[in-house]
């Protein structure tokens, strides 16, 4: 079976494809993580036995774009490996960039690999597909408002423990200028004890 693989850059300073070379079978020790996050590729077909097997990532949302189409184009994806849940594939929006190619939407819900095609009647002119992740905003968001959740604890927190250390030096000097008092006042009525005392 025919396999090529063009390994090109999305654009300039984008993640190098991920069109996995040798056929792999297992997903590599730390994918899809922080420190080796999902990526995208690009590969060429030239016929619909033409396959590629990538590596995608469990809950990301991939866009996939054909740069052209046919009415029976279908893009397919099967899972390598035994147990692993196929993606959910659906038609997209085409997008201002996709000039008579079609759009694709990839939902991976099982990291692995997965030996993409892309069906239909090719004419003897290869089409190029283009897959990439897409950020997940309400992710994003929800990291945002943690933070500043975080944030404003934080600041709260800080005000409470102002206005308990101005409270407590409040009470202090109220406690202070009564005791103060209530010595003055003691004092006083010793010494009008004594007077008495003094002068039957």
């Amino acid at each position: 079976m025919l396999r090529r693989i063009i390994a090109l850059s999305l654009l300039a300073g984008a993640p190098l494809p991920l069109a996995a070379q040798g056929n792999p079978l297992e997903v590599p020790a730390g994918a899809c993580t922080d420190a080796s996050p999902p990526q995208g590729f690009r590969a060429s077909f030239n016929s619909s036995a033409d396959n590629v097997r990538v590596l995608l990532c469990a809950g990301v949302r991939y866009l996939a774009e054909t740069n052209r189409a046919g009415a029976n184009q279908r893009l397919r994806l099967r899972a390598v490996s035994g147990g692993v849940q196929a993606p959910q594939v659906r038609e997209g929006m085409m997008g201002p960039q996709i000039d008579g190619g079609k759009s694709y939407i990839i939902d991976v819900g099982t990291t692995g690999i997965f030996e993409v095609q892309v069906e239909g009647n090719y004419g003897g002119i290869p089409v190029d597909l283009t897959v990439t992740p897409r950020i997940d905003r309400s992710r994003e968001k929800a990291a945002q408002d943690s933070a500043k959740a975080a944030e404003r604890a934080v600041r709260d927190s800080a005000k409470a423990a102002d206005k308990a250390a101005k409270d407590a030096a409040k009470a202090a000097e109220r406690a202070a200028r009564d005791s103060a008092k209530a010595a003055e006042k003691a004092r006083k009525e010793a010494e009008k004890a004594a007077k008495a005392a003094g002068n039957p």
